[in-house]
């Protein structure tokens, strides 16, 4: 692909969407900015649309102690107005860990990309979060022989972690 032109276009607290545009792109980019550190503009157009087609984007929220994770609630008041973002708590809707596989497959093939959110909780992810990847994303249908049903589809993860900068560094305690 040629490479893409992006420019912010609308800016939320320390959310900006970026609108990036090729001869044959058009796409929008959430990035989160950090004070003090320029704004980073995204080398490829892998996760555009072609021009004309907007992007639906599912974002698949797993936190289940929401309450106290302020990042985590924060991250979702910054996008939950944004266009053609669906944001889908899994905590809240499956509170009985009885997951409807069939309902969430077809949330994620009517979806052009998925955002998973969630905390890093034990070098994983949480329980229900665990059990969704393991009923939804079967074989035959995700993977495998047969397994199609989220070709093309993008995938990114937003991860977030409840201790200092300083343990995830090179020295840190999680290293």
């Amino acid at each position: 692909l040629a490479p893409a032109v992006c420019r912010p276009f609308a800016e939320r607290g320390r959310f900006t969407m970026l609108r990036c545009t090729s001869s044959r792109l058009l796409c929008a980019i959430l990035i989160v900015s950090i004070p003090g550190r320029p704004l980073p503009m995204p080398k490829t157009t892998r996760a555009c649309q072609t021009a004309g087609t907007p992007m639906s984007l599912l974002l698949l929220y797993a936190h289940p102690a929401s309450n106290r994770s302020r990042l985590n609630r924060r991250l979702l008041s910054e996008v939950i107005e944004l266009p053609g973002v669906v944001v889908h708590d899994l905590y809240e809707e499956y509170p009985d860990f009885h997951i409807d596989v069939r309902r969430e497959q077809e949330l994620l093939s009517s979806h052009d990309a998925l955002v998973l959110q969630h905390p890093f909780y034990w070098y994983s992810v949480p329980a229900l979060l665990k059990q969704w990847m393991d009923l939804v994303l079967r074989y035959g249908w995700a993977y495998g022989k047969g397994g199609t049903a989220l070709q093309g589809k993008r995938w990114l993860t937003a991860v977030t972690t409840g201790g200092p900068e300083a343990a995830y560094e090179a020295q840190g305690s999680n290293r």
